[in-house]
């Protein structure tokens, strides 16, 4: 028991003197500097380049040249084209541009309809004077069903000088036909034809002269000496026909008017162009078949108008 106790009383001296042994003076050591991670710049991905989206070329519109025979026995008479007008699927549009009313005209079988361009006219300046001319189309409205239609334009003429010359009250007809014909609204009890095929043409004086006879003015008209215009001329052959045609009011003939037929056999296609009467017209010395005077004419301008299509000179007589 002695002995026990004698161990444990060292064991704790032992212990005291360790806790009472100097300690040396702690060394300060340098806190370890750890660098900030550094991530290597990484380049933003680069995307490839892509172009614009290209849209499709688109073909040139190109306007119908090749047309289909039709069987003349599933051809109509000709009908007036404001009666064929009168039915319930009739139906009136303003469009934007010529393109639109031509692409609406082919849709409907009148491939032949030109309206866009110009061709050379005769612009009456006064009841003296004429000028040539450029001249286009400017569609007021176009009413129209599965048969025929009314194409309502002003006739705008640029002389070579640059002057502008507008007629208003234009129209063109269209219409399927066996024949060519005038389906235009003269032919009404109110007017009568003269045919422009007769022996004596159908003359317009321009300059106003006054003549003793129609032969006189005709004479004068042929020496050179008098400026004016004839319209004698009729057009017929197997793809193409044209004529143009006199009309004059039955119960007063001081008021005359011109119209033009287109016909193409091929197709059975029909055409009329016609100035309203009631639209001024332009007073001039002029006769009909001998009989020389003044009288108001209206729509002469018809004698050069062409928004129809014409064939090469090579291919008109096939």
């Amino acid at each position: 028991m002695k002995k026990l106790i004698a161990l444990l009383l060292a064991a704790v001296m032992l212990l005291s003197l360790a806790a009472c042994g100097g300690s040396a003076e702690p060394v300060e050591t340098a806190p370890a500097t750890t660098e900030a991670p550094t991530t290597a710049p990484t380049e933003a991905p680069t995307e490839e380049p892509t172009g614009a989206p290209t849209e499709a070329p688109t073909e040139p519109r190109v306007a119908p040249t090749d047309f289909e025979a039709v069987d003349p026995a599933t051809l109509p008479e000709p009908i007036p084209v404001e009666e064929q007008l009168q039915s319930e699927d009739t139906q009136t549009v303003t469009l934007g541009s010529l393109e639109e009313y031509e692409d609406l005209l082919w849709s409907l079988g009148f491939e032949e309809v030109r309206l866009a361009g110009t061709h050379e006219a005769w612009a009456q300046k006064t009841a003296n004077e004429f000028a040539i001319a450029d001249a286009h189309c400017e569609p007021v409205s176009l009413t129209y069903n599965n048969n025929a239609f009314r194409l309502d334009f002003t006739y705008s003429m640029v002389t070579r000088n640059g002057e502008t010359i507008k007629e208003d009250g234009w129209s063109m007809y269209g219409t399927k036909s066996t024949i060519m014909a005038n389906v235009s609204p003269m032919d009404d009890e109110k007017f009568y034809a003269s045919d422009s095929t007769s022996e004596t043409p159908f003359v317009t004086m321009i300059d106003g002269s006054q003549f003793g006879s129609a032969d006189e003015a005709l004479a004068a008209f042929q020496a050179g000496t008098l400026q004016g215009e004839t319209s004698t001329i009729k057009v017929q052959n197997p793809n193409y026909e044209e004529d143009i045609k006199h009309f004059g009011l039955v119960e007063d003939d001081s008021k005359q008017f011109t119209t033009k037929t287109v016909y193409y056999p091929i197709t059975g296609n029909l055409y009329n162009y016609m100035r309203n009467p009631d639209s001024e017209g332009v007073e001039k010395a002029g006769f009909i078949g001998g009989t020389m005077g003044y009288t108001t004419s209206v729509g002469d301008t018809a004698l050069k108008m062409c928004f129809h299509y014409l064939f090469p000179a090579e291919d008109a007589a096939e």
